[in-house]
């Protein structure tokens, strides 16, 4: 998720293009559950197929146009790479790099935005399942989880949320496959 073009977009998006954060369930009585299986991190990364490809859908709205354009490699040889650009009247006015690995035991996401390392965000498993995949870090201020989620055979969603100052709490971008 390309985190400079989806920070520009934040700081740029109109505030019909932001959505508050839905309201918190109702506390329900406690219920033991069975513990969750944990998928091997080889298996977790293998499971980031559903990215894999090229991608495209706009940000912003009037009188801000752009374009948010991401290419996803599969995870042969432990890692999934991605490159991102936003681009505005046909020129790219940022670009990111993302990096999917096991670190620690653990798959994370790394953001390279202008190609500089930043926080890394750690897999969450019970909140992931066929194609989506969740990812936090609850230490930074925005976004604190980014989910990606295939919806449909040719449109991925990827959803930034969390709480910063002057910041909304979800930003959705909504992506076609390019063919």
């Amino acid at each position: 998720m390309p985190y400079v073009a989806l920070a520009l977009a934040l700081l740029i998006a109109p505030a019909h293009a932001r959505k508050p954060a839905p309201a918190a369930p109702p506390v329900a009585p406690a219920v033991v559950a069975a513990p969750a299986v944990v998928a091997a991190p080889e298996a977790v990364l293998a499971s980031l197929a559903f990215l894999t490809g090229h991608w495209r859908g706009p940000l912003g709205g009037a009188p801000f146009e752009a374009t948010f354009d991401a290419t996803y490699t599969t995870s042969e040889g432990g890692v999934v790479l991605s490159a991102s650009r936003t681009l505005e009247a046909g020129r790219a006015t940022s670009i990111e790099f993302e990096r999917f690995a096991i670190a620690d035991g653990v798959v994370t996401l790394t953001p390279y935005p202008n190609g500089k390392e930043a926080v890394s965000f750690a897999y969450v498993a019970r909140e992931s399942g066929p194609e989506k995949a969740v990812f936090a870090n609850p230490t930074h201020d925005f976004p604190t989880e980014l989910t990606y989620a295939r919806v449909g055979p040719d449109r991925l969603v990827i959803t930034l949320s969390g709480r910063a100052a002057n910041s909304p709490d979800v930003m959705v971008f909504d992506l076609a496959r390019v063919p």
